[in-house]
C-alpha cells in the first residue's frame, strides 16, 4: 500500500472508543458547567464559587476557603466525572446491541438518568452541604441534550457505534 493510501486510510478509520469518550466527556462537561454558571450568575453566585461547590463534594465546607485552586479542583472533578460518564456509555453501546440500535433515544435517556443519579444519589451521598433534592426542568433538559444526547452523538460519530 503506498504512503497516500495509508494516510487515506488513516483519515476515513473511525478514530475509536477513546476519543468518542474524551470528546463526548469533555463537550457535554463543557455544556453542564456553563449552564451551571450562567444559571448561577443571575443569583450573585460568581462561577468560581459554582466550581467550589463542586469541590465541596468531596472537600465538605471547606471548599469555598480555598479559593482559585479548590475552583480548579471542582473543575477538575466535573470533567472527570463527565468523562466517566462518557465511558460508561460507550461501554454499554458496544456491549448491547440493543442500545446501538437506538443509540440518540438512548443517550437521551442516559442524560435523564445522570440527572436523578446525581441531584438524589450521588450528591446526597457527597460532602455538599447543601440539598439538591429538587426537581428543575431546565437543569433537567440540559442534562437530558446537553450531557446524555452529546454523549450519544460522540459515540455515534467517533466509534461508530
Amino acid at each position: 500500500m503506498s504512503e497516500a493510501a495509508t494516510a487515506s486510510a488513516a483519515i476515513a478509520a473511525p478514530p475509536g472508543p477513546l476519543a468518542a469518550i474524551l470528546a463526548g466527556g469533555f463537550v457535554a462537561g463543557a455544556i453542564d458547567i456553563a449552564y451551571a454558571i450562567l444559571a448561577n450568575l443571575p443569583k450573585g453566585v460568581a462561577p468560581a464559587r459554582v466550581l467550589q461547590s463542586v469541590a465541596s463534594g468531596l472537600l465538605g465546607r471547606d471548599a469555598y476557603q480555598g479559593g482559585a485552586a479548590t475552583a480548579a479542583f471542582g473543575l477538575f472533578l466535573h470533567f472527570a466525572m463527565t468523562v466517566a460518564m462518557a465511558a460508561l456509555f460507550v461501554a454499554a453501546a458496544r456491549s448491547m446491541p440493543a442500545l446501538r440500535q437506538q443509540l440518540l433515544v438512548a443517550g437521551l435517556v442516559y442524560g435523564g438518568l445522570i440527572y436523578f443519579a446525581m441531584r438524589w444519589v450521588v450528591v446526597p451521598l457527597s460532602r455538599f452541604p447543601g440539598d439538591l433534592r429538587s426537581f428543575s426542568a431546565l437543569e433537567f433538559a440540559v442534562h437530558v441534550v446537553g450531557v446524555g444526547l452529546v454523549i450519544a452523538i460522540a459515540a455515534r460519530r467517533l466509534a461508530a457505534l
